[in-house]
């Protein structure tokens, strides 16, 4: 829309009058928008205004354009805006201040230029008459209001996020590297700028640093703050994306960057051979002393650790690399940078909107230390950004505290001490070990030792119920061969549907076999890097259970006792290299004979008396001798042992009897049968008259070999040299030669 003349000024301007308009909108434009820098340019007939780089005030209109079009009208052109394409801001605010304008200064479609910002102009349109004092006031107050509104504009939307001039320094190697933005001033922290400057000023000398930071968001806060100190000394700093990167392709990449580079310690791969590793670094530490490229190496200490610490271990020279320590950072500005950050994808986030969005973040932090505090705060910046971008909002305090309740990674290491199992697991947990039915569920596979079933029952109740969420949970199984007790074990991790792992330490040597066993070697011997037996069932992600069989071996004593003293109470391990992880999820099961054939003794009748011990008596007896074995300290980690007592000849019976209906309804099945299997009555008892004597003293698990085998002679004689036909019923008996016999029963 035009600002017209008046009615007595409708005759056609002439070129002094034309002149005389240019003149004073040109004054209007320098009186109210002192920010831009306006020049003439004769040639084209234009007078334009850039933006000062030192604007005074907060500028308002970026740009503007003054021109005389047709003769009859001059023409104002101003940019209010420039933003990314891909920029989020509240249309409520932008169409809020573009309303005042409405008829008066018409906006254009907007601009999008080779560098991918986007800008948007609005134009004015004044008659090229000589203005009176009316016309020239309303033109005064019409720039005046448009200045305001591109002010309050450019608050409404993210900060501007198009390449720079630094960008393009680096866009040759942009696959490799990109150049790290600096710090906004809003951002900004004095302790971190006072460092950044230092480093800025030490990169002139010295070819590499370390820089230790706790966490992701503290090193690249900081890096963003050393880019703006390069940025003042003339040098432009990049940074290597979070990918695989070799020593020679990073020292050739160093030498042909525009400026340092800053590299995360993880992405650098490094010899296969752990060997090798010291001699690749100390030469990659001489390459970059003799060499232009300088190189920011940034992570966490063992990150850090893990490329350097072989290569400084021949050669003790603190300045290769120079190794610096991030301090904590203040949480405000680190949050504020942090939602920037996060933003950045999105379009960036308009500075009227951070204020409300940090403090919605900090209020959701606030019953937290400082160093929770760091490190919840990426991820309830990143939420925060993503409910903002859908207009949405809350729940932060609760998200924090979701957050800060999980404890454990993959690598089953505890992010704090004292980890403890997940709820879904102790409900599982619970579920299972306090049920009043476990000893029956037990007994199902397991014969003969009901009252030790019981006891285990008992005590894997209160186990679960009143042992701390931190500690696992433990058994000790004490008794003679064969009786039971990895049975039990077996079927514990059956019922629980969890994983069943079995460490036989009767044939180890020695305790430090057993700890290089049971937790992983020490830095720098062969195989380190494997986890040990202790650490791998520590990792099932729903729980395990592991038998610690033949604890009692003389060599393992004294480990199994001092590993019980820590492990049970914290619940915490630690590995062969000094890591530490959580067996809150593993249950132990310690399986164990007592020497010189004492479980059996403890069992029989006492000199001088003619009844056998009671169950008090043979427990406080074997109590006596675990505390020889393995201390006290032992016992009042492990609790009262579940003691297994002899089969006697009934559940032997018994146990035969199952084996060998076990083994034929197998059998027939596979050869294409299908019959119901029945036993005479009383078949164990008649095939265990007619074995040897001796095979009972072995207990159950040599007594189910032989009844298998009697079932594999007798099945044989049915199908082959009988050669039978099909039955719906089998019986299984002993015949007069003491042999397992299959006939057809009606």
């Amino acid at each position: 829309m035009t600002i017209a003349a008046s009615p007595l000024e409708e005759r056609l301007p002439s070129d002094t009058d034309v002149r005389v308009a240019r003149r004073q909108c040109e004054e209007v434009c320098r009186k109210e928008l002192p920010e831009l820098a306006w020049r003439l340019d004769p040639f084209k007939d234009t007078f334009s205004g850039s933006l000062l780089e030192e604007a005074p005030g907060e500028p308002g209109v970026l740009e503007g354009e003054l021109k005389t079009v047709s003769g009859e009208a001059i023409e104002l052109r101003l940019m209010i805006a420039r933003f990314a394409p891909h920029a989020r801001a509240r249309a409520a605010d932008l169409l809020e201040e573009l309303a005042e304008l409405s008829g008066k200064f018409v906006l254009e479609k907007p601009q999008v230029h080779e560098s991918g910002a986007m800008s948007l102009w609005g134009a004015v349109r004044i008659s090229a008459r000589p203005m009176g004092v009316a016309r020239l006031g309303g033109l005064h107050q019409l720039i005046a209001r448009i200045n305001a509104c591109a002010r309050n504009f450019r608050k409404a939307l993210p900060e501007n996020l198009s390449p720079t001039s630094q960008e393009k320094l680096w866009e040759p190697m942009e696959d490799e590297a990109q150049w790290v933005r600096p710090v906004p001033p809003w951002a900004s922290d004095p302790g971190y700028t006072a460092m950044a400057i230092e480093t800025a000023g030490t990169l002139e000398g010295v070819s590499c640093i370390a820089l230790l930071g706790d966490g992701a968001l503290a090193c690249d806060w900081f890096l963003a703050h050393l880019s703006q100190a390069c940025l003042e000394r003339g040098q432009s700093l990049g940074r290597v994306p979070a990918i695989s990167m070799g020593m020679r392709k990073l020292l050739a990449l160093s030498m042909a960057a525009p400026g340092p580079v800053a590299v995360p310690a993880v992405a650098l791969q490094i010899a296969v051979n752990p060997y090798e590793i010291s001699g690749e670094v100390q030469a990659f530490l001489a390459a970059m002393a003799q060499g232009p490229g300088r190189i920011v190496i940034y992570g966490g200490q063992a990150s850090l650790q893990a490329v350097f610490a072989r290569g400084q271990g021949v050669d003790q020279d603190p300045l290769f690399p120079l190794v610096q320590r991030l301090g904590m950072p203040e949480p405000e500005g680190a949050c504020r940078f942090a939602l920037a950050r996060c933003a950045e994808p999105l379009g960036g986030i308009p500075q009227k909107d951070l204020p409300a969005l940090a403090r919605s973040v900090m209020e959701g932090l606030e019953p937290f230390r400082d160093e929770e505090k760091i490190r919840l705060l990426p991820h309830l910046a990143d939420r925060r950004v993503r409910q903002w971008s859908r207009g949405g909002s809350g729940g932060d305090r609760d998200f924090a505290m979701a957050l800060e309740s999980a404890r454990e990674t993959l690598g089953g290491l505890p992010t704090k001490s004292r980890s403890a199992r997940n709820p879904a697991i102790q409900s599982s947990f619970v579920r299972v070990l306090a049920d009043p039915g476990l000893a029956d569920r037990l007994g199902e596979k397991i014969l003969g030792q009901e009252r030790s079933l019981r006891a285990a029952a008992d005590r894997l109740a209160m186990e679960v119920l009143t042992r701390p969420r931190h500690q696992p949970i433990r058994l000790l199984l004490v008794g003679s061969a064969a009786t039971g007790k990895s049975s039990l074990t077996a079927r514990l991790a059956t019922l629980l549907d969890i994983p069943y792992y079995t460490w036989d330490m009767s044939a180890i040597p020695d305790s430090h076999t057993a700890h290089s066993q049971g937790f992983g070697a020490g830095r720098g011997i062969v195989s380190s890097q494997i986890p040990g037996h202790v650490e791998r069932t520590a990792l099932s992600p729903f729980g395990a259970v592991l038998e610690m069989a033949d604890a009692d071996h003389s060599a393992v004593r004294a480990f199994v006792a001092d590993q019980c003293l820590q492990l049970m109470e914290t619940g915490e391990a630690q590995t062969g290299t000094g890591d530490r992880f959580s067996v809150a999820r593993v249950i132990f099961v310690f399986t164990m004979n007592l020497p010189d054939g004492l479980d059996e003794k403890v069992h029989r009748k006492s000199i001088g008396f003619s009844n056998p011990p009671n169950e008090k008596d043979v427990e406080k007896a074997v109590t006596a001798h675990l505390k020889q074995l393995f201390g006290r300290a032992f016992i009042s980690r492990m609790g009262s042992p579940v003691i297994f007592s002899p089969l006697s000849g009934d559940a032997l019976a018994a146990i035969l009897e199952r084996a060998v209906i076990e083994a034929v309804s197998i059998a027939l099945t596979v050869s294409g049968h299908a019959p119901k299997v029945i036993l005479e009555k009383g078949m164990g008892g008649h095939l265990m008259q007619s074995m040897d004597r001796n095979v009972e003293s072995f207990g159950a698990r040599v007594l189910l070999e032989h009844g298998r085998q009697a079932a594999a002679m007798a099945i044989q004689d049915f199908l082959f040299k009988q050669k039978a036909g099909p039955a719906a019923k089998v019986m299984v008996r002993v015949d007069s030669h003491g042999r397992l016999e299959l006939v057809p029963h009606s």
